[in-house]
C-alpha cells in the first residue's frame, strides 16, 4: 500500500526524537515499549501547572520542549467525516437508525474512520476523537435535534450505538483508528432551555430508559470518550455531577475513557444553572466530578485561581490529563508511523467508488414504505410517457446537521430524470486548479447547490467550470457571493477574445450578487462551454473570496430535447419549505393534470428544526400540505416522497394519497435511492423508529421528562399513532410461523432462544426486520405495555424461508424492571408475554414466559 506523507504534528515530533535522541528516548513515554499507563503518568509528571491547565481545553498548544502537538479534540462524524471538506455523505443518523441494521452502521463508520486517517494521514489540520454518535433517545418530536438520534426506544439505540462505536475505533488490539464519543450524557432532549434546564425524573426513568443505551455503548462498545451535557439532571448539571460522570459511568460500568464537556456546559454550571457562585468553582466542579476536558475556556481560564484558592487538587488535573492523554497515546500519536498500521491508509480512500456504493445501499435500506394502498407502487417506468415532480426538497440533496462535502450530490429530481433516462439540460464540472480549496470538487447535474470557491485575483479572467449543455438548453444562471463591498463581475462564456456566446457586467451592491443570465438568442450550442469570470473596479482588495456560487438551468425545454419515447419529466417547486406563498400551488396543479403520475416531494430542513431550535408543531410546514392536496386533487396518481429530518403528522395525506415513502435527509446519493424504490429497483425494508403521532394534544410538554406516567412513546403512549413504531411495508409479503422458546428452566443470567419460521411469500425479493417485545405483567408495578428486547433484518428471495432466532436474556435489566429501594433492577416472578411481529403494531406471533423463583419456564406459544 503506498506511503503518504503523515501529518505535521509527527514531522515535528520526528524531528525533535531525532536531534535529541540521546536524552528523550530514555524518557518513558516516548518509548512504545512501555506499558501506557506508565507511558502517560511519565509525560505529565514532565509538565508544569501551566503547561497542565492548557491541555485541558478542545483546542490545545502544543508542548515544544517534550515535543508534545498542538491537538484539537473537536472533530464531528454524525454521518461522514463532518466539516473537514470532502468526504462522502451518508444518511443523516435517524434515517440510519431506520435501517435496523448495525452491521451496517459499523461498516458504515468503518469507511468513516478511514476517511478521516486519510485526511489526516494526508496532513489535515483536524484530528482524530470525534464527537459522536449522538444517542439521546427520541422522546419527544419537538425536539430539534431528532435527525441526529435512532430511535425513541433504548434497546435499538445502544444496538446502534454499539456498532457506530465499533466502526470508528477499530479492532486493532493496540491502537484506535479513531476515538468516538457518545453525547449528550444524560436525558437531554430540549434545544429552547438546553442551557439552563433541568431534566427531573424519578430514578426508575433514568435507569430503564435514559441510561440504557449510553450504559450499551460504554459496556458493549467500549467507547473511549463520553460528553457530558449542558442541562442540569434533578437540578445537578451533568458536567458536574459527581453520580453520572463518576459513580455510574466509572464505578457501576467500568468506562476507562475521557469525558469532555459540551461547548459551554462548564460556564453553564455558574452562567446558565447558577449552581455556582464563579468560574473557579464551576472548574472545579467540573474535574472534580469527573469531567476531564472543557470545550471551552473556564478550565483553561479558571483552574489555576481554583488551586490557589483550594477549590481543587493537582492530583484531580493530573487524573483528568491522563484519561485525555491515554486516548491519544492508543491513537499511536506518540508512536512510530512503522507501529501504526492506520498511518499507512491513503488519500485514495476518500470518496472511493466502494465508499459511495455504501451511501447509496444505506440510503436505499432507510426508506420506509408508509402506505401503498392498491399497488400503486412501485411505479411502471415502461407505462409511463410523462411524470410530474414536484415539491420544495424535490430540486436539492439535503443532508441534514453535521454534514461533510460529498464531490457530488443526486436530488430526488436527479434521480428520478437519471432513471427515466430524461435529457438533462446542464452539467457543472469545475475546474478546481485555479482556487485555493482543492477539496469542494463537484461533478454532477446543473442544480441549486453551491460550494465554496477560494480566491481569485482582481483583475484576472479565472476560467472556473466547464458547462455540458445538451439540446435544447436556453442558457444556464450564475449567482456568487462575494466579500467584496462594489465593484464590477463580469462572465464570460467560450474564450477572452473570440466570438462569445454571452458577456454580462453586473454592479455589486453587496455580498451577494443577484442570479446572473448567461445565454443567446438560440440558446448556446449542444456541448461544452468554457466560464470564465472577474473582478474589478472599487472596493475590492488584492484577493476577492468568492464564498459561494450556485448554478440552475434556465427555462429548459425538456420536450424539445426528448428522443422518440422517451419519458417526459418535468418539475415546478410549488412552495417553499416553510414559505406561507401559495402562488406557486396552481401551477404544480396544472403540471400534475396533464403527466401521467406525479411525485410531489415534501418535508423539511434545517430551517424547520436544527440544533438550538425546537419545534412548537409537527405538521408539515408552510404550505406544503395544501400543496399536497391541490396535485392529487389534478392527478389522483400521486404518490408522497418525505423528505425530513424530524417526523411529521401528516394526518391528511395518510387518508388520501395512495402512496407514501419516508425517505429521511438521505445523504449524497438520495435521489438515487429515491428512484430505485419508487420505480421498483430495490425493494424498501426501512422501519420507523419513533411513534409517529396523529396530534400532539395528548403528548405531554417538552420539559417533561417523566416516560411512565408522561404517555410517551411506543412504551406507554395510549393514543393510537399514526404510524406505530417499527412500522414500515414492502413490496412483497411474509409470514411468520412456528414460534418455539428453547429452554424451559433458564437460570437468570442465561438466555432464551426464541426461533421461527420467516417466509417470503410475494413475488419479489425483499428485506424484513423481525422485532422481538415482550410485556412483563406484575400487576404491582407499571411496566411498559411492549419493550423491545431483539431484532434481525432478514432479505429473503421470492419463496424463501428462513429460522430466525434471536436470544432473549434472562435478567432484571431485560425482563425486570428498576428496583429504587435497592438501586438495582429486579425481576420478581411475574408472567412474560413473548411477541415476535413486523412492528410494534402488527403483532404476528405470541407466546408466554412465567418468571419463577427457580429460573424461567416456558409456558408455551401460539400464532
Amino acid at each position: 500500500m503506498q506511503q503518504y506523507r503523515p501529518c505535521l504534528k509527527i514531522v515535528f515530533l520526528s524531528l525533535f526524537l531525532l536531534t535529541l535522541a540521546p536524552v528523550l528516548f530514555a524518557q518513558d513515554y516516548l518509548d512504545p515499549s512501555k506499558p501506557i499507563e506508565v507511558r502517560v503518568k511519565d509525560l505529565i509528571s514532565r509538565m508544569t501547572l501551566d503547561e497542565k491547565y492548557r491541555q485541558m481545553g478542545n483546542s490545545v498548544p502544543g508542548i515544544p520542549r517534550l515535543g508534545v502537538p498542538a491537538y484539537n479534540y473537536w472533530s464531528e462524524a454524525l454521518h461522514g467525516v463532518a466539516r473537514q471538506g470532502l468526504a462522502t455523505v451518508f444518511p443523516q443518523a435517524d434515517a440510519l437508525g431506520s435501517t435496523w441494521d448495525p452491521v451496517l452502521l459499523q461498516q458504515i463508520t468503518t469507511v468513516v474512520s478511514i476517511e478521516a486517517r486519510a485526511k489526516t494521514n494526508a496532513g489535515s489540520q483536524k484530528n482524530l476523537t470525534f464527537w459522536s454518535p449522538t444517542i439521546n433517545l427520541l422522546r419527544d418530536p419537538r425536539w430539534g435535534r431528532e435527525e441526529e438520534g435512532y430511535s425513541e426506544d433504548p434497546y435499538l439505540t445502544g444496538r446502534m450505538a454499539v456498532g457506530f462505536i465499533k466502526g470508528m475505533q477499530g479492532d486493532d488490539p493496540k491502537y484506535l483508528r479513531t476515538v468516538s464519543t457518545i453525547k449528550h450524557f444524560a436525558a437531554n432532549n430540549s434545544e429552547f432551555n438546553r442551557h439552563r434546564g433541568s431534566s427531573d425524573m424519578d430514578e426508575r426513568d433514568l435507569r430503564e430508559y435514559y441510561l440504557a443505551a449510553f450504559k450499551a455503548g460504554v459496556v458493549d462498545g467500549h467507547v473511549q470518550s463520553l460528553m457530558g451535557a449542558y442541562n442540569a439532571l434533578n437540578r445537578v448539571p451533568c458536567c458536574a455531577s459527581k453520580e453520572l460522570m463518576t459513580d455510574i459511568l466509572r464505578g457501576e460500568w467500568g468506562f476507562d475513557g475521557f469525558t469532555v464537556s459540551d461547548c459551554g456546559a462548564i460556564a453553564d454550571i455558574y452562567t446558565g444553572h447558577r449552581f455556582a457562585k464563579t468560574s473557579q468553582e464551576a472548574a472545579a466542579m467540573g474535574v472534580k466530578a469527573g469531567t476531564d476536558i472543557n470545550c471551552g475556556g473556564v478550565y483553561q481560564s479558571s483552574l489555576k485561581r481554583a488551586l490557589e484558592q483550594g477549590l481543587i487538587a493537582e492530583s484531580d488535573i493530573d487524573l483528568a490529563l491522563f484519561r485525555a492523554f491515554r486516548a491519544r497515546f492508543r491513537l499511536g500519536e506518540f508512536d512510530p508511523d512503522s507501529m501504526v498500521t492506520y498511518r499507512s491508509i491513503p488519500i485514495s480512500e476518500l470518496d472511493s467508488q466502494a465508499h459511495r456504493d455504501l451511501a447509496l445501499l444505506a440510503a436505499k435500506k432507510a426508506i420506509v414504505l408508509l402506505k401503498n394502498d392498491k399497488g400503486i407502487l412501485p411505479l411502471d417506468a415502461k407505462s409511463l410517457k410523462s411524470i410530474a415532480v414536484i415539491g420544495p426538497n424535490a430540486n436539492r440533496a439535503i443532508f441534514g446537521g453535521y454534514s461533510g462535502t460529498p464531490s457530488f450530490s443526486v436530488s430526488p429530481l436527479d434521480g428520478i430524470r437519471n432513471k427515466l433516462k430524461a435529457p438533462q439540460h446542464a452539467f457543472i464540472r469545475i475546474k478546481a486548479e485555479s482556487f485555493s480549496d482543492q477539496s469542494g470538487i463537484k461533478t454532477g447535474p446543473c442544480r441549486e447547490g453551491g460550494r465554496n470557491v477560494g480566491y481569485v485575483n482582481e483583475g484576472d479572467w479565472v476560467k472556473f467550470a466547464a458547462i455540458d449543455f445538451a439540446d435544447g438548453c436556453s442558457g444556464v444562471e450564475v449567482r456568487v457571493a462575494s466579500q467584496s463591498k462594489g465593484g464590477t463581475m463580469e462572465f464570460r462564456l467560450d474564450g477572452l477574445t473570440g466570438p462569445k456566446i454571452a458577456s454580462v457586467v453586473v454592479q455589486s451592491t453587496g455580498n451577494w450578487q443577484k442570479w446572473v443570465t448567461l445565454s443567446a438568442a438560440a440558446g448556446p450550442a449542444a456541448g461544452i462551454h468554457d466560464l470564465y469570470i472577474k473582478f474589478y473596479g472599487t472596493g475590492f482588495d488584492d484577493l476577492i473570496n468568492l464564498n459561494w456560487f450556485e448554478f440552475k438551468p434556465v427555462n429548459p425545454n425538456y420536450r424539445a430535447a426528448l428522443n422518440s419515447g422517451g419519458v417526459v419529466v418535468d418539475y415546478v417547486e410549488g412552495c417553499t419549505v416553510g414559505g406561507r406563498d401559495e402562488s406557486g400551488i396552481a401551477a404544480a396543479a396544472a403540471l400534475a393534470e396533464k403527466a401521467d403520475a406525479a411525485v410531489v416531494v415534501v418535508g423539511t430542513d434545517l430551517t424547520v428544526s436544527d440544533e438550538e431550535r425546537d419545534r412548537s408543531n409537527i405538521g408539515l410546514p408552510g404550505v406544503q400540505e395544501k400543496l399536497v392536496q391541490a396535485v392529487y386533487a389534478a392527478n389522483p396518481k400521486t404518490v408522497v416522497v418525505l423528505v425530513n429530518g424530524p417526523r411529521l403528522e401528516i394526518n391528511w395525506i395518510q387518508e388520501n394519497a395512495p402512496g407514501i415513502l419516508c425517505a429521511w435527509y438521505g445523504g449524497q446519493s438520495q435521489g438515487a435511492a429515491i428512484a430505485d424504490v419508487l420505480f421498483g429497483d430495490y425493494n424498501p425494508g426501512g422501519k420507523l423508529t419513533t411513534t409517529w403521532y396523529k396530534t400532539l394534544d395528548d403528548v405531554p410538554a417538552i420539559y417533561k421528562y417523566d416516560v411512565r406516567e408522561g404517555n410517551r412513546t411506543y412504551w406507554y403512549y395510549e393514543g393510537e399513532p399514526l404510524y406505530p413504531f417499527g412500522h414500515g411495508l414492502s413490496y412483497t409479503t411474509f409470514a411468520y410461523s412456528g414460534l418455539k422458546l428453547s429452554a424451559r428452566a433458564a437460570k437468570a443470567g442465561a438466555a432464551v432462544k426464541v426461533s421461527l419460521t420467516l417466509a417470503n411469500t410475494g413475488t419479489r425479493e425483499g428485506d424484513e426486520v423481525v422485532q422481538l417485545y415482550i410485556r412483563n405483567n406484575d400487576p404491582a408495578e407499571k411496566l411498559p405495555k411492549k419493550k423491545l428486547v431483539g431484532f434481525e433484518r432478514v432479505t429473503l428471495k421470492a419463496g424463501q424461508k428462513k429460522t430466525v432466532t434471536i436470544p432473549l436474556a434472562v435478567n432484571g435489566e431485560t425482563l425486570g424492571y428498576w428496583d429504587a429501594s435497592a438501586h438495582a433492577f429486579r425481576l420478581n416472578p411475574a408472567a412474560i408475554d413473548v411477541m415476535v411481529g413486523s412492528s410494534s403494531g402488527d403483532i404476528r406471533l405470541t407466546g408466554k414466559l412465567r418468571v419463577t423463583s427457580g429460573g424461567i419456564d416456558k409456558a408455551g406459544g401460539k400464532k
